[in-house]
């Protein structure tokens, strides 16, 4: 029914679209009013307009008449007690009959007489703005053993030592062991290179798991108590954090809750550690805290079956017990929050156990929870998760926007990014929205610079060889600086994984984890993130407004606002320049204008006047 001015979205639509037609936008706390809004073109003629609302198990539980404000315009307001993700679409009825207004993929209306998709309205109880601190937040994600070597001698016997620091990680099995090779960084080394974070500006540091455990990625915890010998001591460890501190860095670590490693005091498959194992003895302290039987692949339950990885019995009171004891010891020595591994394997009742214990000991401590999809109505294992209902997570990890970004880059998909923004300013509370962990690679997935190398290893031996040619590289690293101005952004906080701002590629694990490359540095992409890590600190990227200005699969151009204040920023997808005739602030070059003039395939942040 056309763009109404100061609102989110820029384009037409039809009858209704949430992140106009409502407020507020987006989930709703709970007793809060909701007002809706509904528009007909002139010659509908109409009658008998309901809201109808249901619950998550597709049960009505209400239908408001809407009220005629003029002619063919309508609203209501009304109000939702209880916390909980709800459902909603209109009826109404014409000469033709009753039919019904449905969320079409933009989220427009979507008119049909057969029941199509409803719209999502996520009511949540409450969260705390003790943790706005993190809305605020450019952080980096560190594997501690491939970022600097600090001078740690800490061995382990079985470990094979890589003596140069740039060769590859191994991508095949060491006997039958697999990431038992390293490369020796370690908590001394972060805090030497400090100083060098403290120049991207960063002010989180997010640190893969430091505890015991016999592999270099650290996922299979053996001792949840213990920090791993070869990353250091626990002086170590408070040190990083008090001197973080002092820099104004705040440190967050990775708790790994829905399986140990085999290798571990808790299983100890392999006698390795004093403790009767659950593994050993049916007579284990540890038996039920794991399940075991011959119909599972390994005759016991591991996580994505994989052998070293055994999965905890969630309803152990004993293994809940272990969770607050590492928490209170971690966080008590200086982390200020926590991400949560896989956390769609941790039922309902353990994630709020977990937001329960952390917020009893500070109400500021932030909790991230790793979630691959749309977090407000994810379904896992058939059971419908509840992160942001107020009492388990505060945000999530955001690989929506990291496909939906790639997708763009790579293949001009505005349409993929664009929905996709729509749909989590809609799904999630404002509160999480703004906390969203943006990433656009992780030691999960592929470097995001090899996402535009147009190629596609055939498996791990053909990843090891690869060697990009410099046209490549250079255009590559181009659509790189385009992908992470979005990530930079967009509404949520930047997460950089380590060597990403060096030029470090590498296609999926073992490759994706290789070592910052100190002293070989793309220094022009260097300065980019410096250029970056800049713009992000201006105070309109702390939970300002998302609009859009114009999107298409040449230029993706948006504004951040808050108060009297606008950034426009431009992504130049395309071979053409993008000008518009505006007075503004250049925040790149660092230079007031009168023209916005974007290159070819680059981009530009305005502050408008």
């Amino acid at each position: 029914m056309g763009i109404k001015k100061g609102q989110i979205i820029n384009s037409n639509y039809l009858f209704y679209h949430p992140l106009v037609d409502k407020t507020p936008i987006g989930a709703v706390e709970k007793g809060k009013d909701i007002n809706i809004s509904l528009s007909f073109p002139n010659n509908f003629v109409i009658w008998d307009l309901e809201l109808i609302i249901e619950d998550d198990n597709k049960v009505q539980i209400a239908n408001y008449k809407l009220n005629e404000v003029s002619h063919n315009k309508y609203n209501i307001s009304f109000k939702i007690d209880e916390y909980g993700l709800y459902w909603y679409y209109f009826a109404f009825s014409d000469c033709y009959g009753r039919h019904g207004i449905y969320a079409s993929e933009d989220l427009g209306g979507c008119l049909s007489n057969e029941r199509l998709n409803l719209y999502q309205l996520l009511i949540y109880d409450s969260f705390s703005n003790k943790t706005n601190w993190f809305n605020k937040a450019i952080m980096y994600q560190i594997m501690p053993d491939r970022f600097y070597r600090g001078g740690n001698e800490d061995k382990k016997d079985y470990a094979v030592m890589h003596n140069d620091w740039y060769e590859d990680p191994f991508y095949k099995p060491i006997g039958k062991d697999w990431n038992i090779d390293f490369f020796g960084g370690d908590l001394k080394g972060i805090i030497e290179k400090l100083d060098y974070l403290k120049s991207l500006n960063v002010n989180v540091i997010y640190l893969n798991p430091i505890f015991l455990a016999r592999s270099s990625h650290k996922y299979d915890v053996g001792n949840y108590l213990e920090l791993d010998p070869m990353f250091g001591t626990i002086d170590d460890f408070k040190n990083l954090c008090e001197i973080a501190k002092s820099k104004g860095i705040k440190i967050i670590l990775d708790m790994v809750f829905n399986h140990s490693g085999d290798d571990s005091l808790y299983f100890n498959k392999h006698g390795n550690y004093d403790s009767i194992g659950a593994y050993q003895s049916k007579l284990s302290p540890y038996r039920d805290w794991y399940t075991f039987g011959k119909y599972f692949k390994h005759g016991y339950r591991a996580w994505w079956d994989i052998e070293t990885l055994p999965a905890f019995n969630q309803e152990n009171n004993e293994y809940l017990k272990l969770i607050g004891d590492v928490l209170r010891k971690w966080l008590g020595l200086g982390a200020s929050g926590i991400r949560l591994d896989v956390v769609d394997e941790l039922n309902n009742d353990v994630v709020t156990y977990i937001n329960k214990i952390c917020k009893g000991i500070n109400k500021d401590i932030i909790i991230i929870g790793e979630v691959w999809e749309d977090a407000s109505n994810k379904i896992s294992y058939g059971v419908r998760k509840h992160y942001f209902n107020g009492h388990q997570i505060d945000s999530v990890m955001n690989y929506v926007f990291k496909r939906a970004i790639i997708s763009f880059v790579k293949e001009g998909n505005y349409l993929g990014l664009r929905d996709s923004i729509r749909m989590l300013i809609n799904n999630y509370p404002k509160y999480a929205l703004d906390k969203t962990m943006n990433i656009v690679d992780t030691h999960d997935t592929m470097r995001l610079v090899n996402n535009f190398y147009k190629y596609v290893p055939k498996n791990k031996a053909d990843s090891a060889k690869f060697k990009v040619s410099e046209d490549v590289r250079i255009d590559a690293i181009t659509k790189q600086k385009m992908a992470v101005a979005l990530q930079f952004s967009l509404p949520g906080i930047p997460c950089i994984y380590y060597g990403d701002e060096a030029g470090l590629d590498g296609f999926d694990d073992p490759f994706c984890r290789r070592t910052y490359p100190w002293g070989r540095e793309n220094i022009d992409l260097l300065n980019f993130y410096k250029k970056l890590t800049k713009i992000r600190l201006d105070p309109i990227f702390d939970g300002g407004l998302y609009q859009e200005v114009k999107t298409n699969s040449c230029q993706f151009v948006f504004k951040r606002i808050k108060d009297d204040h606008e950034i426009l920023v431009v992504i130049n997808n395309s071979n053409v320049f993008y000008e518009d005739r505006i007075k503004a602030y250049d925040m790149i070059d660092e230079v007031d204008v009168d023209l916005v003039h974007v290159s070819p395939y680059s981009v530009k942040f305005y502050k408008l006047k």
